[in-house]
């Protein structure tokens, strides 16, 4: 024969592995043993009673802190509720006896061996439903902590367990005692605690207990729908729960729950003593429960439901879910599962606290459209000065309700439920659905105001009756406009509001005020719109604004409505518009902008009206990026472009800039999309960018001939190292260094002497000479310029006879000399003026060689110095508001370059036009030889604070002497 605790291992191990089939062949071998042999049954005592002894891993595991006093009584209660009937009246005998001693017992069908085996065992349970806690578990044990002694006994099971000082002991434990009819559990508690679990029971009807209290005892007749879950499956509609209190002999009283029917509407009622105290109204959903008074018949009841009543309760009644200092005055009760609590059902299980609250709010949500039918509000005659009207709630539970939907921390959908399905019942007409009234409600809440100005009579005047006309006033239809207007003002302690309601329906006018009807209004306010808000909501779709051209409507109407007397806030993604003492919220989340130009343009002419210049810039940068949204790189830009809005680049990050948000290159985009979208003033530095990219650009090959035969004496495979050269008209005397796959390596200076080796070496403009070219097959061929290449090219060639076609003199284009002094500015990168006139005479050269002797202006003996000329071409010169043509001529002669100055220093132009406007002052001042003239040139510098571009225009004064300059200039009008 298998031994105790060979069975019970058994046992425990599949309960662990679920195995229930195995579970019961043990049980039923351990009960036969129990049955036929009394040294097993007394080895079965002595393996609890020796588990229990000393500090066993019971003792030293159960935390009495985890469970105190209080949940003694919801632990007993809980236990008597997880068993099963035999019948729907459910008694439960609760008795105070002598020397603290305290017994339930009810009329449950009794104990089996299994359930008695879990009782005694720790850490493990019944149940293995997720909703609820398993029953005769670690909480049934915490009981046996927090008493001096408790006694059990079920059917023919008995035991005795003593508390020494917090040391568990069991002292008796039978499984052949004389059959008990149902389970009854005797415990001892010091007498203070005894002392309040008496006063708790005998006033469970008036006031709320700390040990028990009403809507517990209603959540467990609500969760106790079948006696029996093995023998029923149908809910038992006519079942009661009866506790009788005992002191000693007497019968103090009888509580009783039951259901009962009045028109058509189900409700739970408590009893006293078979007096009805209060109905209770509730509803279900997976594994929760709601319950509100739905009528208080004891007006003593009034205690329970007004005092400060936790926001949850459980079923399993084992300890509120408190909120600490802040419980709050909710006069509703939710039972939660116990997949929300913590292992002591003292609590919301530790990540639970949001997924319970959404529980809460969904069951609360369902709750109300259930019961919509007691949410009516009647509105009558008051005995009151103004003959006003007064608020009156047809039902009881709308009070109830309405509190603890409003008074919560259930905001969100259950109030929006309530305020959906709330009706008004007027004087002398049919119901209104309050959704029909407040459609178009508007108000005017002037906030708190101090008491002598209410005392004084002045504030009734003005934030009433004035403030009343004036919305009145500024809405032009309010045939059916509903209005409220109010105030606050400190009475000492206490807080007080005084309103006026106007409502309008259906032609009638009907006013409740707070003089008539009393502090409580019940919160009809919610839902009507300030002024602003009613004039501004045909605007706005789903609460947010759709798009630029809504945007700029709003403001527009602000812009009437309060002229420069409001200001405009922006924080995530909203904008607040404060004007005539209200603010409004305009919500962009996902605004569609179309016109980005005009997005910005609309905030832009408002920026006097932002707090401050984040605000502004951060409205700015937010009308960028939902423009950017959804769109490439290449569509943006081009966009931005397009609707004339300044993408500047920013070389720092390698990002365009647009209002200050910087916004990155796409790796896919080649060079000529990126030169192309590049803004004029970036491109001189912004040639990194084209790293790793293709140029995008048909190549143009080698235009000039060459004797194959000449350059194989100093190129091996000359055709070759032709073919690696390419021209690409970027328009910069720069190199681009191209790999294999033909992306850029590294773009170096047109006057590069060394380049790193690379596939094909491409120049970025397709100006060119052939002495050039001959530089750039040396760059391939050798890694630098050696000259070897030239030299055979041009070797025994007449002096001006080495680059066919080309004169002493070129004649260049006006078009193509601005083009020249722009880029060699722009290759020049400091703030050295006569540097950069240097890089505009090496970029004249390099461009527009030419071979001659003596210069015919300044009589400079100038050898093979190159230089140029430029003769009768047009330009347009402004003269107040007209612009008059002038045939100009110009030289330019390199050996005097230094004294030539003023023509254009890097990061200037002359009155803030092109370089050749200060012609005009030129003819205004009488140029002479040997006079000096006047110039003021401007720049313009461009500062980014905190993302944010700064502008700031400067002027500078110089004088050039145009004979020094050697500058020929004739002005023909």
């Amino acid at each position: 024969m298998a031994t105790v605790q060979k069975l019970l291992g058994d046992f425990f191990e599949s309960n662990a592995q679920n195995n229930r089939e195995r579970m019961a062949s043990t049980l039923k071998e351990l009960e036969v043993n129990l049955e036929r042999s009394k040294d097993v049954r007394e080895s079965f005592a002595g393996y609890f009673a020796e588990i229990y002894s000393g500090r066993s891993f019971y003792n030293t595991m159960i935390n009495v802190e985890d469970y105190p006093i209080e949940s003694v009584v919801r632990e007993l209660f809980q236990n008597a509720f997880d068993c099963q009937y035999a019948e729907s009246d459910y008694k439960l005998a609760v008795t105070f006896k002598d020397n603290g001693y305290i017994s339930f017992a009810y009329n449950e069908r009794g104990f089996s061996l299994e359930q008695f085996i879990y009782y005694m065992s720790f850490g493990r349970n019944v149940s293995d439903n997720p909703n609820r806690e398993g029953h005769f578990g670690v909480g049934a044990k915490s009981v046996f902590m927090n008493v001096q002694e408790l006694t059990m006994r079920s059917n023919i099971f008995r035991f005795n367990i003593k508390n020494r000082d917090g040391m568990l002991e069991v002292t008796d434990i039978s499984v052949d005692r004389p059959l008990f009819l149902g389970t009854e559990v005797t415990f001892q508690v010091p007498p203070e605690v005894y002392a309040r679990i008496h006063d708790n029971f005998l006033t469970m009807d008036s006031k709320k207990g700390d040990f028990l209290n009403m809507p517990e005892v209603v959540f467990a007749f609500l969760k106790k729908k079948i006696p029996d879950d093995k023998a029923q499956t149908e809910e038992i509609k006519g079942r009661t729960l009866n506790i009788a209190i005992v002191t000693g002999e007497e019968l103090n009283m009888v509580y009783t729950v039951a259901n009962h029917v009045e028109d058509d509407h189900t409700f739970i009622r408590f009893f006293k003593n078979r007096e009805p105290v209060a109905d209770f109204i509730s509803h279900e959903k997976d594994g929760m429960s709601v319950i509100f008074p739905y009528r208080i018949i004891d007006k003593a009841a009034e205690g329970v439901v007004s005092a400060k009543n936790n926001l949850f309760a459980t079923y399993e009644l084992t300890g509120l879910i408190t909120r600490g200092d802040d419980e709050g005055k909710v006069p509703a009760w939710v039972s939660l599962p116990t997949r929300f609590i913590n292992v002591c059902r003292a609590g919301i299980r530790q990540g639970q606290e949001k997924a319970a609250a959404d529980q809460i709010r969904v069951i609360m949500t369902e709750f109300i459209k259930a019961n919509k039918w007691l949410l009516i509000l009647n509105i009558v005659e008051a005995n009151s000065p103004d003959g006003g009207l007064r608020f009156e709630p047809e039902f009881e539970a709308f009070s109830y309700i309405h509190k603890a939907v409003f008074g919560s921390p259930w905001k969100g959908s259950p109030c929006d439920a309530f305020m959906s399905y709330l009706t008004l019942k007027f004087p002398d007409t049919k119901p209104v659905p309050y959704a029909e009234i407040r459609v178009d409600a508007c108000l005017k809440d002037e906030g708190k105001i101090s008491y002598d100005e209410h005392e004084s009579g002045e504030a009734q005047k003005e934030y009433i009756d004035r403030a009343l006309e004036k919305l009145k006033a500024r809405l032009p239809d309010i045939t059916q406009s509903s209005f409220y207007v109010s105030y606050s003002y400190d009475d000492f302690i206490v807080s007080k509001r005084v309103f006026l309601y106007e409502f309008r329906h259906g032609g009638h006018v009907w006013r409740v005020t707070s003089e008539s009807t009393g502090d409580e209004d019940f919160e009809l306010y919610n839902g009507f719109r300030k002024m602003s808000t009613r004039l501004t909501s045909r605007f706005v779709k789903n609460a947010k604004v759709p798009d630029e051209t809504s945007l700029e409507t709003i403001l527009t109407l602000y812009d009437k409505l309060y002229t420069d007397k409001y200001e405009i806030d922006y924080q995530l993604l909203r904008f607040y518009l404060t004007g005539g003492g209200e603010t409004e919220m305009i919500d962009v989340t996902g605004i569609a902008i179309n016109s980005l130009k005009a997005a910005t343009d609309s905030l832009r002419d408002r920026q006097a009206r932002f707090t401050g210049d984040d605000a502004f810039y951060n409205s700015v940068a937010r009308m960028t990026k939902e423009f950017a949204r959804g769109k490439t790189f290449t569509k943006f830009i081009s966009d931005v472009r397009e609707q004339g809005v300044a993408a500047d680049y920013d070389e720092r990050r390698k990002a365009f800039n647009i209002f200050g948000i910087p916004i990155p290159l796409s790796d896919d985009i080649p060079c000529n999309i990126v030169w192309e979208i590049l803004p004029e003033k970036n491109r001189a530095n912004a040639f990194s960018m084209f790293k790793g990219r293709e140029l995008g650009l048909d190549l143009e090959a080698c235009p000039y001939t060459f004797d194959l035969g000449d350059l194989g004496g100093v190129i091996t495979n000359p055709a070759s190292v032709i073919e690696k050269t390419a021209f690409a008209d970027f328009g910069f005397e720069k190199y681009a260094l191209l790999d294999a796959d033909g992306k850029v390596i590294e773009i170096v200076n047109g006057d590069a002497q060394q380049i790193p080796t690379c596939e094909t070496l491409v120049l970025l403009t397709n100006e060119h000479t052939k002495r050039g070219f001959c530089g750039m097959l040396e760059l391939v061929a050798f890694g630098e310029k050696n000259g070897a290449v030239s030299k055979t090219v041009f070797a025994a060639k007449g002096l001006n006879h080495g680059v066919p076609k080309q004169p002493v003199f070129t004649t260049v284009p006006a078009d193509k000399l601005t083009e020249l002094s722009k880029t060699a500015v722009r290759l020049y990168d400091g703030d050295d003026a006569m540097a950069a006139v240097y890089a505009f005479a090496t970029a004249s050269d390099s461009r527009y060689p030419g071979y001659g002797t003596t210069c015919p202006v300044s009589g400079a003996k100038l050898g093979s110095v190159q230089h140029f000329t430029i003769s009768g071409f047009d330009v347009l010169l402004p003269f107040g508001n007209k612009e008059r043509s002038f045939s100009i001529a110009l030289y330019m002669c390199q050996t005097i370059a230094e004294e030539t100055a003023a023509w254009y220093p890097i990061g200037l132009t002359i009155g803030g036009k092109d370089p050749f406007v200060w012609l005009e002052q030129v003819k205004a001042n009488g140029l002479k030889s040997e006079n000096e003239l006047p110039l003021k040139l401007s720049f313009t510098e461009r500062t980014e604070i905190n993302e944010a571009i700064v502008v700031n225009e400067r002027t500078l004064s110089v004088k050039l002497s145009a004979l020094n300059a050697a500058l020929i200039i004739a002005l023909n009008s």
